[in-house]
């Protein structure tokens, strides 16, 4: 019990079978320190009664939990709550937990949003919970009405109370519900800490029958961890890279692949990848003269045909918000111009050398705002948008007759979450192409890329090295130039010009264009149709990609390609993937059946398998994982797969344990390092449970 200075004093107990009379507690500014060394303040009031001996172990919380039901009025003590908080900057809430062998009622407070600190890897050690996602079985129908029956009281039009939840579908044919709390839609409530959301989230699970309950976080990261597209940051730009515009599109021999085509599917110059279609999940896009054109017919910016994720509406704009320290307006509009921006020149601003050329001239992006701003990275909204892109429905997504998307472009990462993951299993199972961003300026490859299913990138510079800034690791599949590519941009107060930019979003652009001009070489074949039936399309374009690309010493077939000079010789495979992408040998290349791959290893754990180097490895995740928490049950097993990860990507000490056991050959006492590392963390209650248990 806390007493109203907030001393502790221990619980009385009593002998089996004694009635002890109820135990009620009434505090005011508790402070709970946290091992971030943040201090919180809220009102409690517990009451606790019970007819068993209680273990007074049983109460030493790792930190305050917080949950988000109503508090209706009907009973004294709610009322009482409510009038405890009337006028302070705060809401209560109620919910009744049933553990510890007993049935409570908790009633707690909302702090009010709190400024997080940034760490040096770029990640906040306390990411903005945004919303929930309720995962169903597969196959099952699940949509927003059902799960406003199961007790969760779903807004309506016009203004809304802070407890009702926002409620809308994964996608299409997703069994899977988002809920947002209104009253949190601009972060003015949020839990006391990242266990306390998964706790929440555990509860939602008991409440509305799901299978598993994620919570949603969304990180505001560094603008240079994410990209650093101003010319400056990050590294110094490259002189040759400066003099020469399409140095980029040389490195990769774009201009052999474009002959190819032009020769072979008598394709029109600058139309090569006409008729393939490329989704682009970014900040939205804006009227650049380099690719966007008012005759919605001649634009290669599809703009009536994209989405607003954000305000949900059809009008993909990106407003330019610069607000913060953490902005980076036209992020959409600057990688988006990569892909698709015409040959040669367009823009009637600048010098003549101030142009960018598309990776895939002749196809067209569908624009798709996702974020306010690339460095505010939300896996749930991302996720809906890769669903959509995969299965356009006619309503969000509104493609002409007998369209489809093929390639979805993603130069953007950050948390990994379950949902984020059936995504982007999704368009690998419809046969759509997914290329992601590696990730810049943080110690490990970045989600969406992370996963198996999708294609990751790494940079390269016009020297034929690595950019220095860059993530690296197992799971880069191979690189492509991002180091001071030239590209499209817009100043703060709108106009356009071209300029070049840093980081693994320029790298996925342009593999993005190359990518449609494969497609667009393959797709009139009848084994291409076979394999995008199958959902074998991406693992076919990968393998075409590591087997004909170059690296900088290399010979023969691995040469680089005719007119490239490199002053950096070293390459390594286990950190940058094969090579470097070469889009002339790459359609030459005869489609061909993929080789077989252990996709995810079939492991219900699919959120700790990402955390492996390699699939070969990743066939030994469930084992493990399940040693690591031996003797849990499984739906306890999956909220722990996706809080151990986002615990992975958020905390160095995390990570650097975690790492031993998904190494080569762990040890027990690895396995018990993580453990006492996990002690000592902010995580839920069943996660603080299992971490003390012994194997």
């Amino acid at each position: 019990n806390l007493d109203a200075d907030g001393a502790v004093t221990p619980l009385t107990t009593a002998a089996d079978g004694d009635l002890l009379p109820p135990s009620v507690s009434r505090t005011r500014r508790i402070r709970f320190d946290t091992p971030e060394r943040r201090t919180f303040v809220q009102d409690v009031i517990k009451v606790i009664a019970s007819t068993v001996r209680l273990d007074p172990t049983h109460f030493a919380q790792p930190a305050a939990r917080s949950s988000d039901p109503p508090v209706s009025g009907a009973d004294p003590l709610s009322r009482l709550i409510a009038a405890t908080v009337v006028g302070q900057p705060r809401s209560a809430t109620l919910v009744e937990v049933r553990n510890w062998g007993t049935a409570s009622l908790r009633i707690e407070t909302w702090q009010r949003n709190v400024p997080r600190p940034v760490d040096a890897s770029g990640l906040p050690q306390a990411p903005r919970l945004d919303a929930y996602v309720l995962h169903f079985a597969e196959g099952s129908r699940t949509d927003p009405a059902s799960i406003a029956a199961r007790g969760l009281d779903r807004c309506a039009v016009g203004p809304q109370a802070e407890q009702c939840w926002e409620i809308s579908t994964m996608g299409p044919s997703s069994p899977d519900i988002e809920v947002r709390p209104a009253g949190r839609a601009a972060a003015s409530r949020a839990p006391l800490s990242l266990g306390a959301a998964w706790d929440e989230a555990e509860r939602l699970r008991e409440q509305t029958g799901a299978e598993f309950v994620e919570p949603v976080f969304e990180v505001a990261i560094d603008d240079q961890a994410v990209d650093a597209t101003r010319s400056g940051g990050g590294t110094p730009d490259k002189p040759g890279a400066l003099a020469e515009t399409e140095w980029s599109l040389r490195h990769v021999d774009a201009a052999g692949a474009r002959e190819r085509l032009r020769q072979e599917l008598n394709r029109p110059e600058g139309a090569e990848a006409v008729g393939v279609i490329v989704a682009h999940p970014d900040t939205g896009y804006r009227q650049h003269a380099e690719f966007w054109n008012a005759d919605a017919t001649k634009s290669a910016v599809m703009f009536e045909s994209g989405w607003n994720f954000v305000e949900e509406n059809p009008r993909p704009f990106d407003p330019l918000d610069d607000a913060g320290l953490l902005a980076n307006p036209g992020h959409g509009t600057k990688s988006g111009s990569v892909i698709v921006s015409p040959l040669g020149k367009q823009w009637t601003g600048g010098d003549a050398k101030e142009f960018v050329s598309g990776a895939g001239p002749g196809a067209r992006l569908v624009p798709l705002r996702v974020h306010t701003s690339v460095v505010h990275f939300n896996p749930s909204r991302l996720a809906r948008a890769i669903n959509h892109a995969a299965e356009p429905d006619g309503t969000t997504i509104r493609l002409p007759p007998g369209a489809r998307i093929s390639v979805i472009s993603i130069s953007m990462g950050g948390l990994p979450s379950l949902g984020l993951y059936k995504a982007v299993k999704n368009a690998e199972r419809r046969g759509v192409i997914l290329v992601a961003a590696a990730g810049n300026n943080v110690k490990t490859v970045v989600w969406p890329a992370r996963f198996g299913s999708a294609i990751a990138v790494g940079a390269t510079n016009i020297d034929c090295g690595t950019w220095p800034a860059g993530s690296r690791g197992g799971a880069v599949d191979f690189s492509a130039p991002g180091e001071s590519v030239w590209h499209a941009a817009v100043t703060a107060d709108g106009n356009d010009r071209a300029t070049v930019g840093q980081g693994t979003t320029y790298a996925t652009a342009t593999t993005a264009g190359i990518a449609a001009l494969w497609v667009s070489r393959h797709r009139e074949t009848p084994l291409f149709e076979r394999l995008r039936q199958e959902g074998l399309v991406t693992e076919a374009f990968r393998a075409a990609v590591q087997k004909t690309s170059w690296r900088p010493a290399g010979t023969g077939a691995s040469a680089p390609p005719a007119g490239v000079t490199c002053v950096e010789k070293e390459w390594d495979s286990t950190r940058y993937g094969a090579g470097i992408l070469n889009a002339s040998r790459l359609l030459a290349e005869p489609l061909e059946e993929p080789p077989s791959r252990a996709l995810d290893a079939g492991t219900p754990y699919p959120l700790f398998a990402s955390l492996f180097e390699t699939d070969e490895m990743a066939v030994a995740a469930t084992q493990r994982f399940e040693t690591l928490f031996p003797g849990t049950p499984p739906a306890t097993m999956k909220a722990l797969d996706g809080e151990l990860a986002t615990l992975y990507a958020l905390d160095d000490e995390v990570q650097v344990a975690v790492a031993r056991i998904v190494g080569p050959a762990p040890s027990p006492a690895d396995y018990a390092d993580v453990r006492a590392v996990l002690q000592r963390k902010d995580v839920s209650t069943a996660m603080a449970a299992v971490a003390r248990r012994q194997p």
